[in-house]
């Protein structure tokens, strides 16, 4: 359970706070057609979503203070240093792909952040972008995990299905049509108590139309938008986009072998 609790931290970080298209690929899943018609059925889905910060600068500036540290030692032992990581132009901290076939969830979240293991004289004060993440899939009961560090290690894991957190009108509040990333949104309104100034200040699920609300193996609804500015004292405030959405298929490959 914790497992999955934690996974869903960078798709649904309002609950931690309070409590390229698969074009061409023929492997695909479609809703039972009883499912698709029906109005508030959950279709099959997968959606992508990002994790950006406003600024990498600020993100990264504790690990940059790190770095400043080594190059004045360094400098003081006459060594050499290799130069601040520079971010890719699309770096993003948290990348997240969900897909369901009509039985069975499938989660994987990529994190990307500055390593500073390796940031010593010696060493060069030698700085990098490192990955690590975790992988969810859960049906029949069952819910299967795979926690990957930032060298590659992976650990793996299984414990019963999460318990269903879904309840009536548990997306009311969202009323605000809007659209990202040519996605059709629904939203919180502005004034909706469940958005706080510096902290969560925009929260938006999928628009699947007829009524229908996507879902996390757990029931709650996917959050596809979402601004997030509780971190920003820190480091930087962030923003979660979607940046595609197929509904009516997935990629069945996600939900069977080993978890990848």
């Amino acid at each position: 359970m914790q497992k999955y609790q934690n996974l869903m931290r960078g798709g649904v970080i309002l609950a931690a706070l309070f409590a390229a298209s698969l074009a061409g690929c023929d492997r695909t899943a479609t809703s039972a057609p009883a499912a698709a018609g029906a109005s508030g059925a959950e279709p099959a889905y997968e959606l992508v979503t990002e994790r950006r910060p406003d600024s990498f600068s600020a993100q990264v500036r504790i690990q940059k203070a790190a770095y400043d540290m080594c190059v004045a030692a360094a400098k003081n032992a006459n060594l050499p240093v290799k130069p601040f990581v520079v971010a890719p132009p699309d770096y993003v901290l948290e990348r997240t792909t969900y897909r369901f076939d009509g039985k069975s969830y499938y989660m994987k979240q990529q994190h990307f952040s500055v390593d500073i293991t390796d940031t010593f004289p010696e060493k060069g004060c030698v700085t990098r972008i490192a990955e690590g993440g975790v992988i969810n899939r859960a049906g029949n009961g069952v819910n299967e995990s795979v926690d990957i560090d930032i060298d590659g290690k992976r650990v793996a894991g299984s414990d019963p299905m999460p318990p269903s957190s879904r309840f009536a009108g548990d997306t009311d509040a969202y009323t605000v049509a809007r659209t990202e990333g040519g996605v059709a949104l629904k939203c919180q309104a502005p004034d909706n108590p469940g958005l706080h100034p510096g902290l969560i200040t925009a929260l938006c699920i999928v628009d699947a139309g007829n009524g229908r609300t996507l879902r996390n193996a757990d029931g709650s609804p996917l959050v596809a938008y979402l601004r997030d500015e509780a971190s920003a004292a820190m480091s930087s405030a962030a923003v979660v986009v979607p940046v595609s959405l197929q509904l009516g298929k997935t990629d069945t490959t996600a939900f069977s072998g080993a978890l990848k």
